[in-house]
């Protein structure tokens, strides 16, 4: 029988550092967000009544939490008794309580494990002591991936890794076993990364309709609300780039739209919302243009970043106009760890990053700061300002270690074909970092929750390594 409110015990050995530390995380989220838990936390092998140890309270601190109070406690029978979830952070946790408490072992996990699970079962918000016991834990396998970095017989910056780790697995578990779920609101995305940003908050189930350039697995199969009027290049069977930049500049001279949107299926669809960007009107359709389409009662929101605080700035306006900020401010976080995470191996490789081939533009708005954040110096663009057209002479004369092919709205292998063409004619010369292709529709080619995963790509690219799939040198 479980407490009301819930317990959960986080549980850890030695020094208990690690149970401490995301104990006294997990109990200052809860109480900032006004939902009731019982936390504890406990050793399977420690002295009881002893103060945290410096490093363990410096690397709480570094996180912006405290415990001055606490005192180490052994793991007691009393501790387990009511515990709705008892969160381990190595095997050999788990292998105490079968030993010492067979009874609770169902109800205990490694803490990576036990997040996914919840996050995968659907069941935000219901008792959390029946979700733990339908996973039947005692049934699951521990694996190396499971366990939390072990600070013990570390320096501080070891005792910082495990504080970093713990700080977002607790952060994942509370949006997890809170109780109020968030209101599914219903939205239509007019551009891809509008789409990519609602999924990565969890907002799926209010999604009603998609652009025709949003290529997010789980966007597949929804109604298509917009189109372009200019061909496509980059794709099987697409246009080359000289004729669709020919398109475009013809559409723009003559005040052409290049997008339309599919006004009878937004008003038979009725979303609450409707989310367009105005950052560039060349690449997906402008809020301008679909202010006068909305359906009545529908409110529209723009995208505007231009860069990673934009990005940021994009996820708080969609998490509190779709009452998500928890999920938002989550979010946010993951981003700038994984970023963070990259920024400690500066590399100072200098990057061309090549936008189009034909004619060439070079990266700009948020892509000039990526190759920044990556360790990396950016040539010829500069951070925040629009792609801009060159010349391949201008190329040629540059200071260049590597040319990063991101050509805007490609798939890799035909970003590929078209970088070898460049060498293979002369247009491209190779510098001695070589010249590489990327799923730039993936990774550059919108301002999302991707972009953690492109610095780290860049920083790959700088280090040589080729990622199959999504980074590859192609001379």
């Amino acid at each position: 029988m479980t407490t009301n409110p819930p317990l959960i015990v986080f549980l850890c050995t030695g020094n208990a550092a690690r149970s401490v530390m995301a104990a006294s995380m997990f109990a200052d989220r809860a109480r900032e967000q006004g939902v009731r838990f019982e936390v504890g936390s406990a050793g399977t092998h420690v002295i009881e009544g002893l103060p945290m140890s410096t490093r363990t309270r410096n690397a709480l601190n570094g996180v912006g939490h405290s415990n001055p109070e606490h005192r180490s406690h052994q793991l007691v029978t009393s501790d387990v008794a009511d515990a709705a979830l008892i969160v381990a952070m190595e095997p050999g946790h788990l292998k105490y309580l079968e030993r010492e408490f067979p009874d609770a072992r169902n109800r205990a996990a490694l803490f990576p494990r036990i997040v996914s699970l919840l996050e995968a079962d659907g069941g935000t918000g219901t008792d959390l002591a029946d979700r733990v016991d339908s996973f039947d834990l005692a049934d699951i396998a521990p694996t190396p991936e499971d366990e939390v970095v072990d600070p013990a017989g570390g320096e501080q910056p070891e005792f910082d890794a495990s504080a970093a780790e713990l700080d977002l697995l607790v952060d994942r578990l509370l949006a997890q076993v809170a109780p109020a779920a968030p209101t599914i609101r219903r939205v239509a995305s007019l551009v891809p990364s509008a789409t990519d940003l609602l999924l990565a908050l969890g907002l799926g189930d209010g999604l009603v309709a998609v652009s025709h350039e949003c290529d997010h697995p789980q966007a597949q199969g929804l109604p298509v609300a917009t189109s372009s009027s200019v061909g496509a290049a980059g794709v099987e069977g697409g246009d080359d780039p000289g004729s669709i930049d020919a398109e475009v500049s013809a559409a723009l001279a003559a005040g052409e739209a290049l997008y339309k949107t599919d006004r009878a299926l937004l008003a038979q669809l009725d979303p609450e919302f409707v989310v367009a960007q105005e950052i560039c009107d060349v690449c997906a359709v402008s809020g301008p243009a679909v202010k006068a389409l909305l359906p009545e009662g529908s409110t529209l929101l723009t995208l505007t970043a231009t860069s990673v605080d934009g990005l940021f700035g994009d996820i708080d306006t969609l998490g509190e106009a779709l009452d998500c900020t928890k999920q938002a401010g989550l979010l946010k976080k993951q981003i700038k760890r994984r970023i963070s995470a990259v920024a400690s191996a500066a590399s100072q490789t200098k990057m061309l990053t090549l936008e189009w081939a034909d004619p060439p533009f070079i990266g700009g708005h948020w892509v000039p700061e990526l190759v920044e954040l990556a360790g990396g110096v950016n040539v010829l663009s500069e951070r925040g300002a629009a792609s801009k057209r060159v010349t391949w002479d201008d190329i040629a004369a540059a200071d260049i270690d590597v040319v990063v092919g991101m050509q805007c709205g490609y798939v890799l292998d035909i970003a590929a074909q078209e970088l070898e063409s460049a060498v293979a004619d002369g247009r491209l010369h190779v510098p001695t970092g070589g010249v590489w292709a990327t799923d730039a529709t993936r990774l550059f080619s919108r301002c999302t929750s991707n972009v953690a995963e492109a610095v780290e790509v860049l920083a790959a690219i700088a280090a040589g390594t080729e990622l199959p799939g999504v980074a590859v040198r192609v001379a």
